[in-house]
């Protein structure tokens, strides 16, 4: 999932966007209200982590206006406030869950399965080709019947080839998709990450399904 988070504060905005990194989440981390507001309008996003307390707009604004732009996309409010009616308000701002702090990762991962469940946006149907089956919900992948041990940004990029599959996806396209706005990507770490990805989805099968289109990027099969 591409996931905004918005967090003023630095200790659990950075805990936050490296542990939802390792579970192959992308996301993009900014720090108030006016930036969460630009960065949505910019880029498509499937959940947005919002917290309540912001240093210069409400959360709860932060919401209706998101909400109001864009009414697909998933919002779970972060707020260290407790008691129903501050999640009453929440709700009532247009989100679709809330989180308290200190946050559980275990919960919050779970909270994200069931928005997907719920498709807030399209990801959560079964993806199929000719020899492939991807489960976005359940973030598995099987060829041939046979699983496919693919995690984090390994499984995005399958995913995302399998999306497309028959189209070519740029490289800059790729690292869109799948790195953060702030990481710097090297060409050498696109290599590596898509050589990764063929030992596991190309060299148990007889046929190769990644193909390289050079000097453009990479098309499934």
């Amino acid at each position: 999932m591409r996931l905004l988070l918005v967090e003023d504060d630095a200790e659990v905005g950075a805990m936050l966007t490296e542990a939802l990194g390792h579970r192959g989440h992308v996301v993009d981390w900014v720090r108030t209200g006016t930036d969460a507001l630009h960065t949505s309008g910019e880029q498509g996003y499937d959940v947005v982590l919002l917290d309540v307390g912001l240093p210069d707009v409400s959360g709860l604004d932060v919401c209706r206006r998101i909400r109001a732009r864009d009414p697909d996309v998933g919002v779970i409010m972060l707020t260290g406030r407790g008691g129903i009616p501050a999640r009453v308000e929440g709700l009532d701002a247009g989100a679709d869950d809330y989180l308290p702090k200190p946050i559980s990762l275990a919960e919050l991962d779970a909270r994200l399965r069931a928005l997907a469940r719920r498709g807030s946006r399209p990801v959560v149907e079964v993806l199929v080709t000719r020899t492939i089956v991807v489960d976005p919900a359940a973030r598995t992948v099987q060829r041939q019947g046979r699983a496919v041990p693919v995690a984090g940004r390994e499984y995005a990029l399958v995913e995302l080839l399998v999306r497309r599959a028959g189209q070519v996806v740029r490289r800059d396209e790729l690292v869109a998709q799948l790195w953060d706005r702030a990481a710097e990507v090297t060409d050498n770490a696109v290599d590596v990450l898509v050589a990764a990805v063929r030992r596991k989805l190309d060299a148990p099968f007889e046929s190769p399904v990644v193909e390289t289109v050079r000097g453009v990027g990479y098309r499934l099969r």
